[in-house]
């Protein structure tokens, strides 16, 4: 989310490539889904149902219904809704006792959660394994 979103999606948007744009959001989007879903304990199902699966979920409730406004949104109002979306979804980290920093960009966030996983194997696999 942090990738696609937070730091690639406002870089591409500024050079002013539409196309390149769009598959960063749809990263961006598809990341969230999974962030959402896996926050309520859940898997993602393929992805023509994620966003149904995701719509019955009680938990980030308001960043789904975020996500659902994405592709209908300016460019400006995708970059407010992507930090807000965001936003949801460190705050939900942070009530599991995930990650305890305030930084808004994930990344870091995924770093930490990253340090607090036992099998070394895992923890040698880093953020960007997914």
């Amino acid at each position: 989310m942090g990738q696609a979103g937070q730091y690639n999606y406002g870089r591409i948007i500024k050079r002013g490539d539409g196309s390149a744009a769009m598959l960063a959001l749809d990263e961006f989007i598809r990341a969230a889904l999974s962030a959402v879903h896996l926050l309520n304990k859940r898997y993602m199902p393929y992805y023509k149902w994620a966003f149904r699966s995701a719509r019955m979920l009680p938990r980030l409730a308001e960043a789904v219904r975020e996500l659902d406004s994405l592709y209908s949104a300016s460019d400006a109002e995708r970059l407010d809704m992507i930090e807000s979306i965001c936003g949801h979804v460190r705050e939900a980290l942070q009530e599991d006792g995930l990650t305890t920093i305030s930084e808004s960009f994930l990344v870091p966030q995924a770093e930490e959660i990253m340090k607090r996983i036992e099998s070394e194997y895992l923890k040698k696999l880093g953020v960007s394994v997914g």
